[in-house]
């Protein structure tokens, strides 16, 4: 994580992806342990893109420090994915919010 005093500067993994053929969307999964977390579909700007994951669950909050698999997917116009890939990332430290000053 970044030391940032704010949530909006916290660091984020780039994930970048090709495909062989024209994909509509990515699909990207993020899991702990067997665990979804969160779901990012991206409309494809070409053959490869880069997408990124802002380190959040579906809840909000900055994850735990930790390691977390990343599934990457193109999907049709129809729905139907490839077989995708799988890589993982770490977390090394969670946004934590600064004490106030009084």
């Amino acid at each position: 994580g970044d030391a940032g005093t704010d949530a909006a500067q916290a660091d984020e993994a780039r994930v970048s992806v090709s495909s062989s053929s024209r994909a509509a969307y990515w699909l990207m999964e993020v899991r702990d342990g067997g665990t979804l977390i969160r779901t990012v579909r991206q409309e494809t700007k070409g053959v490869s893109d880069l997408l990124r994951w802002d380190g959040r669950s579906y809840e909000g909050p900055v994850v735990s420090p930790g390691a977390y698999q990343i599934q990457v997917s193109a999907m049709d116009s129809q729905g139907n994915l490839d077989a995708g890939c799988t890589t993982t990332v770490e977390v090394e430290q969670a946004y934590t919010q600064p004490e106030r000053q009084p």
